[in-house]
């Protein structure tokens, strides 16, 4: 993001706000971040609900299922994302017979996605 100019007028980022995350949570949150090609603050400020009120009728325990499958699915796009980009890089795209068993992960997190329990609450 650039810097504002002398004369902008608007609200400035002066506010700080921090939380702890264990490595894997940042590690997925910097791989997310650089997929959406932003800065991780830009996509972090993205989720929050800032200036909103957070939806009405979600309860935290879904609010947490949501969250966990939300980085389920993100995982499988990266991954998805980096065969991609090999692919292109060898100029060879993998033949069906290699791709199973990499359907065959993105099919078990999916079905964990759509299994998910909200009573169970976060991982980390």
């Amino acid at each position: 993001m650039a810097r504002h100019g002398k004369d902008y007028a608007g609200e400035r980022y002066s506010e700080h706000f921090s939380f702890q995350l264990t490595p894997r949570q940042k590690r997925n949150l910097d791989n997310a971040a650089e997929a959406s090609g932003t800065v991780l603050a830009e996509f972090v400020r993205s989720y929050l609900p800032l200036g909103a009120a957070a939806p009405r009728g979600v309860c935290k325990r879904c609010q947490w299922a949501i969250g966990d499958a939300a980085l389920e699915i993100n995982r499988v796009g990266v991954n998805l994302n980096q065969l991609i980009h090999r692919a292109n890089a060898e100029g060879r795209f993998p033949e069906a017979a290699e791709l199973q068993p990499v359907l065959a992960l993105v099919k078990a997190a999916l079905m964990r996605v759509l299994e998910m329990d909200p009573d169970s609450g976060p991982e980390d």
